[in-house]
């Protein structure tokens, strides 16, 4: 019979350990840092000392506020941590990271911003509204008949009526699963998404399918909880802004029609330049264009606003030295009309006079006005009280 010593099976011991427990606590949580929540979750179930690494709080703040970016919370109360708050309300996190959603709520839409709110701990989306504000008219010295409307808007969020209000789960009962209620208006609750398109379950370790992350349904009860009859049924995509490059959220008025908010997009070569920078050649090139995200009596949501086809040297009409618009380039484009209801609509000469990147200014040939565009400043909006 052999004798195997103590300092054998310390040996052995020593060589069944995973390197990686042995690194320092320091580049453990580096190496952490990096992994998504459910792979950071799969770590912790492995041993004890990555059970102690993968539920460092510090880890699950940060993915916390990848979610929120446009908010920093400095503590996770009144939840007793970031990782309870995360899997509270895990898997809405998408709602408040992408921020924008609109909605197809008839032909004018609505503008959405999603946030989460850490007094009440509920993930909220709610309504854009637009007012036109004091707007004065004066007449354009390079052509004193064209008429120019003044546009000072103000943007808001209508924080009297949430359309959408997730309210954190319970995780420490068992029966929580990873769907959380979700309380439209009156608080009643509505199914939430929880299969592919093809009808089959999907892995619950996996969270929501991809799909769903892009769009939301939401159905609005007018009547008594579980009536159908006074149902009304709204979808909610994010905009996407890795499609093109943009200067989102700009608000348009037009003089006696409703407010409406327009992405303007550029296509071709995109190029950003440095506060420095003086190529204009670099800057100005490529199409400018902007589409309807609301809609109103005329035009609805979805169609396009103005295209001008080049913003470069070959579209450039000229370059301002007028008082109002000094040093703006002006450039060729088309603008969209149609009458009520959106018949007989058509493109007519215009110009778009590119005043700054937070303001645009419309030249309408035909009608002899200008009108404007305004950026949006959609972080100051998701800090609103």
């Amino acid at each position: 019979m052999g004798l195997v010593s103590s300092h054998t099976k310390q040996e052995n011991a020593a060589n069944n350990t995973p390197p990686l427990t042995n690194l320092p606590a320091e580049i453990i949580y580096n190496i952490l840092s990096f992994l998504p929540p459910i792979s950071l979750g799969a770590v912790a179930q492995t041993c004890r000392l990555l059970s102690e690494h993968a539920y460092d709080d510090k880890l699950w703040q940060a993915i916390v506020h990848s979610n929120l970016p446009a908010t920093t919370l400095k503590t996770a109360a009144p939840s007793p941590s970031f990782r309870h708050l995360y899997l509270s309300h895990l898997p809405y996190w998408f709602l408040p990271k992408h921020k924008i959603w609109f909605s197809d709520t008839q032909a004018t839409g609505k503008l959405l911003i999603a946030r989460y709110s850490p007094s009440r701990q509920t993930i909220e989306a709610y309504t854009v509204t637009a007012s036109r504000g004091t707007s004065t008219f004066k007449f354009w010295k390079w052509n004193p008949e064209v008429v120019i409307h003044t546009f000072e808007p103000t943007v808001r969020l209508d924080l009297n009526q949430s359309l959408l209000r997730l309210r954190p789960r319970d995780i420490s009962s068992s029966s929580g699963a990873l769907t959380s209620e979700i309380y439209m208006q009156a608080e009643t609750p509505m199914r939430s998404y929880r299969t592919h398109q093809n009808g089959h379950q999907p892995d619950k370790n996996r969270g929501l399918p991809e799909g769903a992350k892009e769009a939301i349904h939401a159905r609005r009860f007018l009547g008594e909880p579980g009536s159908r009859t006074t149902e009304t049924a709204v979808t909610d995509a994010e905009e996407n802004p890795a499609a093109e490059s943009q200067l989102p959220g700009q608000i348009n008025s037009w003089p006696g029609s409703e407010t409406t908010v327009a992405p303007i997009i550029t296509q071709g070569d995109i190029y950003t330049p440095k506060e420095d920078d003086c190529n204009e050649d670099r800057i100005y090139r490529g199409q400018l264009l902007a589409v309807k995200l609301t809609g109103d009596t005329n035009i609805p949501r979805g169609e396009y606003t103005f295209i001008a086809p080049d913003i470069g040297k070959d579209g450039t009409v000229r370059i301002a030295n007028e008082e109002m618009f000094k040093g703006a380039r002006i450039v060729t484009s088309v603008g969209h009309i149609a009458a009520r209801g959106y018949r007989e609509d058509q493109y007519i000469p215009s110009q778009l006079i590119l005043i700054s990147h937070d303001t645009i200014a419309q030249y309408w040939e035909t009608f002899g006005h200008i009108s404007f565009y305004k950026r949006v400043d959609i972080d100051s909006l998701i800090s609103a009280d």
